[in-house]
């Protein structure tokens, strides 16, 4: 059986993809899983020997999932092609196929046909569509009921703000679910709350990424860049976004270099939401001023050169963060 998942709505198509996986896993504890994300290997010769091989010694069910098929070339999608179609990968086999789209790379037309083709009874596809405002506010309610099992609601005016600063992105959307589902103080969930605790359009990731910047830790560093852009993100939003969390470490290392320490007092003055004053002030030991001036520059030299059309921004991107 070969399970497709795909859509514009990258969270629930990550989100069904996992879920799956881990059914089978829970099912089938002792089935072999092997993982293929063709974005960091291009193996086909393993890949055909996955498809081929049995489920090992304890089972005989196994699972082959598939990430990034359209960073492969043509003539290799064909070959992928040719192994989708073998006859160990039937309605009664034992063989279990997920393949997930996440990235920008799309797969061939060949493929594509192949896996959507509804005649086909051994494939299963399943497209995630972006949600309107409707239903956005609709899933906010049903994750409420399933993370806090009813006893955590939201108010209607929370519940518009929290769609609208979110600008219907489900990864931010879940991420600010449960820092509210955490710090709210009653089982109602108010637009204070929201206005209090929610960041806005500051991506949470990106904060972790600059902490990884921050303490030199290039591999994690990378590793959250990666998820940002499989969330969706381009490499121009979250540079820009790394520089605006630059620029919030400089204003706010003013202040404290004034003696001034008080958030509240912080973020009034420096009119950035408390939030990420908080979240900004742990950062600031990685970061001395001078520090700061020389990101800063940098970072201001790339962003001319890419506007300019001389610089590849995710060439540019991966630089910036191995260089700062």
């Amino acid at each position: 059986m070969i399970k497709f998942y795909f859509g514009d709505e990258k969270y629930l198509v990550f989100s069904e993809f996992q879920k799956e996986k881990k059914m089978f896993k829970k099912k089938n504890p002792n089935a072999q899983i092997e993982d293929f994300d063709f974005e960091q290997t291009i193996e086909m010769n393993l890949l055909r020997e996955a498809f081929v091989s049995g489920g090992g010694l304890f089972s005989a069910k196994k699972m082959i999932t598939l990430r990034n098929i359209g960073s492969l070339d043509l003539v290799k999608q064909d070959q992928l092609l040719e192994l989708l179609k073998l006859p160990e990968i039937g309605i009664k086999g034992d063989l279990e196929v997920l393949i997930v789209l996440l990235g920008k790379e799309k797969p061939s037309t060949k493929i594509k046909g192949f896996l959507t083709r509804k005649t086909k009874k051994e494939i299963e596809n399943f497209e995630f569509k972006k949600k309107n405002d409707e239903e956005v506010k609709k899933w906010i309610i049903s994750e409420l009921k399933k993370r806090t099992s009813s006893k955590i609601t939201i108010e209607k005016k929370a519940l518009d703000e929290i769609s609208l600063i979110m600008n219907g992105n489900l990864w931010r959307i879940s991420n600010e679910l449960e820092k509210l589902i955490c710090f709210v103080e009653e089982d109602l969930i108010k637009i204070e709350d929201v206005k209090k605790i929610c960041s806005g359009n500051i991506e949470a990731g990106v904060f972790d990424l600059v902490d990884a910047i921050g303490t030199k830790n290039l591999e994690q560093a990378m590793t959250l860049k990666n998820r940002l852009i499989t969330q969706g993100d381009n490499e121009f939003f979250i540079f820009s976004m790394i520089i605006s969390q630059i620029r919030n470490l400089i204003k706010i290392s003013s202040c404290t270099s004034k003696g001034i320490r008080n958030a509240d007092q912080i973020a009034s003055l420096c009119k950035i939401h408390p939030f990420v004053v908080k979240k900004t002030l742990k950062q600031q030991g990685s970061f001395p001023m001078e520090k700061l001036r020389t990101i800063y520059q940098l970072a201001a030299d790339i962003d001319k050169e890419a506007k300019n059309g001389n610089r590849d921004m995710k060439e540019a991107l991966d630089y910036f963060i191995a260089k700062i």
